[in-house]
């Protein structure tokens, strides 16, 4: 029975350390002249051109790929005086190099991370906005049943206040003025009793 094997990147078997100490070393370096500085084979940095031009070059640490550095095209443009600058002037050479970190997972695996997370996210607002939706129908009922009740409280006031406005004409009805100018309340004729006596059988 074959043994089980697994293919795996050089650069991840690296230790958290080393990684570290690649990245902090890497990010002082801009060209190839700076990666050439770097070289150090007792610390186990490395170099090595990769074409003949000497335009890709790739920077190594105990063996592994660190870091790829390319040297872009560049060309001389002259412009009309009507014509405005052109886009990415450089003033320095070394401008001209571009580095690449070759640490991490591929862009592969680096979409679907990035696909799972975007996948995610948008289950997460889709949840965010039904309970919104349903919030907003709870503040909109409660916002009617409120309106309501005030409707009920203003017609109970208007009763209340017409009330009180015949209890008054009524109380000016019964009140009439006396001989010294003094209103005095109307007196109630008495009632005469009967003279007739109850016979005796």
């Amino acid at each position: 029975m074959n043994p089980v094997q697994y293919m795996v990147l050089q650069c991840e078997q690296l230790s958290k350390a080393d990684k570290e100490l690649v990245v902090a070393k890497l990010a002082n370096v801009r060209s190839v002249q700076d990666a050439f500085a770097l070289v150090d084979a007792k610390e186990g940095w490395g170099y090595k051109v990769v074409d003949h031009h000497g335009n890709v070059g790739v920077i190594t640490f105990r063996g592994v790929e660190a870091a790829l550095l390319y040297r872009r095209n560049v060309v001389k443009v002259e412009p009309f005086p009507q014509d405005p600058l052109p886009e990415g002037i450089i003033t320095d050479p070394l401008d001209a190099w571009k580095r690449v970190d070759l640490l991490g997972v591929s862009p592969k695996n680096i979409a679907q991370k990035v696909g799972g997370a975007y996948a995610e996210m948008k289950q997460r607002v889709q949840l965010f906005v039904q309970e919104l939706k349903a919030k907003e129908e709870i503040i909109e009922a409660q916002e009617d049943a409120l309106s309501t009740l005030r409707v009920t409280v203003a017609g109970y006031q208007a009763k209340e206040k017409r009330g009180e406005a015949n209890a008054d004409t009524t109380t000016k009805e019964n009140i009439e003025p006396n001989s010294h100018g003094k209103d005095r309340p109307t007196q109630r004729p008495a009632r005469h009793r009967s003279n007739k006596r109850s016979r005796r059988h």
